[in-house]
């Protein structure tokens, strides 16, 4: 097989470019959505503290560790979390959103405190990895002149995650429908971050395929 010449390596890198500025919205979207999530899961016990306090027979004061846990492990982890997206950007993005799908669903592991309490510390931890990111991925996948509107949507995502948990969980989770509140947040959770995984490897994928269809590209195949 002939190998590619650096000037076919230029072109497929340029056709990633071009495919990466076209395409980078739904991306940007399911992070914002991500984003969502976590501050979602962080708020999910805060409007029925009193009865997430019966439901688990511990103390009102208990059950607001289950959100002063965040900003703590934020402080701890702000600066590792940044030295993980710097290095290894892709892959701390993928495990972030990950963390969060799975302490949605650790929550569901049992009707006790400790269930609560582990899958409030993952999301925890994904926390500053998901936040920290919403600047680099604007930079990432958007051009110059798209990044301040792609750092505000993804910014507007925590927000509405807060906002939306303070909804949910009167209207949802009162009245000893706890377990109902938390099957949904774990839904509302999953499902962001496997369209971010799922849309940012199509991308990749569509974006290797379009370059290999270009005209050079064939030629130089075919005189191989």
């Amino acid at each position: 097989m002939t190998p590619v010449s650096n000037s076919d390596t230029t072109i497929l890198t340029r056709r990633s470019e071009d495919s990466k500025q076209a395409s980078a919205w739904p991306l940007i979207v399911a992070f914002a959505l991500v984003c969502a999530a976590t501050q979602l899961l962080w708020l999910t016990y805060a409007p029925i503290t009193t009865e997430t306090a019966k439901h688990y027979g511990v103390s009102v004061g208990a059950v607001g560790w289950l959100a002063e846990i965040f900003p703590l492990l934020y402080v701890v982890l702000a600066i590792p979390a940044g030295i993980l997206l710097d290095r290894w950007f892709r892959p701390a993005l993928a495990a972030g959103s990950g963390l969060v799908a799975l302490g949605g669903l650790v929550r569901l592991g049992g009707q006790t405190f400790a269930w609560a309490m582990a899958g409030q510390v993952i999301v925890a931890v994904s926390q500053p990895i998901v936040l920290s990111a919403i600047s680099k991925v604007g930079g990432e996948y958007l051009p110059a002149d798209q990044r301040a509107t792609g750092i505000a949507v993804a910014s507007a995502g925590s927000f509405v995650g807060m906002l939306l948990a303070l909804v949910l969980g009167p209207t949802v989770g009162a009245h000893g429908q706890l377990e109902r509140l938390l099957v949904l947040e774990a839904v509302l959770a999953a499902l962001p971050a496997v369209a971010l995984v799922l849309v940012r490897d199509g991308r990749r994928i569509a974006a290797w395929a379009a370059a290999c269809r270009s005209p050079h590209f064939l030629g130089r195949r075919e005189g191989a």
